[in-house]
């Protein structure tokens, strides 16, 4: 790797010092930190102080997760303040992710722990998942899911307040029947949609217990049953996220930092490196209008079972997010009926529909609005 890859002035290695970085080798701190949207309360993933583990080695056994806030230090300046701190054993390489009212906070642990906290950092539950996260978790807006990033695999779990459940675990085929595929496994943080979980699968060979990349490709798994509905493959590895557009296409950076070490073992199977940024593009737009249009529906009858006064952010929260979803199912139905996915006259139908659930579309008036709603996503299913 030093070969491909060279060296800093100071002697480091590049390749290894990037593997460090990643996977959360040998610093304090090694990821990204959230913020509480409610409280703008700052919770970092890290280590505690090395001398907690017993022995001064400069490298702690010991994981912490801090809670900070930005406090006015008297000389009309600011300064960070550590709230609270908790330990766990072993680190962590994931940002803390948090829930979107800020009242749970989700880490894992190098033991493979899945570990739910409360604003307070206090543990509510934990799930061993078989074996360590490689990534954040995500967490979904609605339904209480999760999705833990292993190695190998993409896992959902559900958020029952005193506990954790774990419901399924991915369908890994896209590379099904390719020759020089023995093993398939997730290669990227997932990104949750509205009816879908976008997901990198990789392909390619087993060598002493690890995973060598040969093919990547993006695919869809639904969040109902984790099964694999779409799959492309694309052309580069990646290290960062995928980015779903308002047009439902799909955005990766490249990184290969993987595929650079099976170029290097298996030259002739795989393709040269690339750098940039892909784009996959959706091929049904009539599907998205289907899906954004249905996923409001699902959004404005749960809005619509909240309490109105006690309840009131939450349902202002849903109703801009299904506004949103009107926006993407008329650009995408414009698309549709170009394309001939979709008749001009179910469009001006859907429009009408849309219209009027627009007009209703107050915390008062929910029941009318998903009533059109309804009326719209059935059409679909003529």
């Amino acid at each position: 790797m030093d070969e491909a890859f060279g060296r800093t002035e100071g002697g480091l290695s590049l390749f290894s010092a990037a593997t460090n970085y990643i996977y959360g080798g040998g610093g304090i701190v090694t990821n990204y930190f959230s913020i509480d949207p409610q409280s703008s309360r700052i919770y970092m993933a890290a280590t505690a102080p090395d001398s907690e583990d017993g022995t001064e080695d400069g490298r702690s056994e010991i994981g912490a997760i801090y809670s900070l806030d930005l406090v006015d230090n008297g000389s009309d300046g600011l300064e960070f303040k550590i709230l609270n701190r908790v330990t766990f054993q072993g680190g962590t390489g994931s940002t803390p992710a948090l829930s979107a009212d800020g009242q749970r906070l989700y880490i894992s642990d190098n033991a493979g722990h899945v570990i739910a906290l409360d604003s307070d950092l206090k543990e509510r539950w934990r799930v061993d998942v078989g074996e360590p996260l490689v990534g954040s978790i995500t967490v979904a807006a609605d339904n209480n899911e999760l999705y833990a990033i292993t190695g190998s695999d993409v896992i959902q779990l559900i958020d029952k307040g005193d506990h954790g459940s774990r419901t399924w675990t991915a369908e890994m085929n896209g590379f099904q029947g390719y020759a020089n595929v023995d093993v398939e496994f997730n290669s990227l943080t997932a990104t949750a949609t509205a009816n879908s979980v976008v997901i990198m699968i990789g392909g390619g060979k087993s060598l002493l217990g690890r995973t060598m990349m040969l093919h990547v490709g993006m695919g869809l798994l639904d969040r109902k049953t984790g099964k694999l509905r779409y799959f492309a493959e694309r052309r580069e590895d990646s290290v960062a996220m995928s980015i779903v557009a308002a047009d439902g296409s799909i955005y990766v950076a490249h990184s290969p930092l993987r595929r650079a070490v099976v170029k290097g073992l298996y030259p002739e199977l795989t393709r040269d490196l690339t750098g940039g940024i892909a784009r996959f593009k959706p091929i049904r737009l009539d599907l998205l209008a289907r899906d954004a249009i249905c996923a409001a529906e699902a959004r404005g009858a749960n809005a619509s079972t909240l309490h109105q006064t006690a309840d009131l952010a939450a349902i202002n929260a849903d109703i801009r997010q299904m506004k949103l979803l009107f926006k993407q199912a008329d650009d995408a139905m414009i698309k549709a009926v170009s394309d001939g996915d979709m008749s001009p006259e179910n469009a001006a139908r859907l429009g009408n529909l849309l219209a009027q659930s627009t007009a209703n579309l107050t915390p008062m008036g929910l029941t009318k609005s998903v009533a059109y709603l309804a009326e719209a996503c059935a059409i679909f299913a003529l």
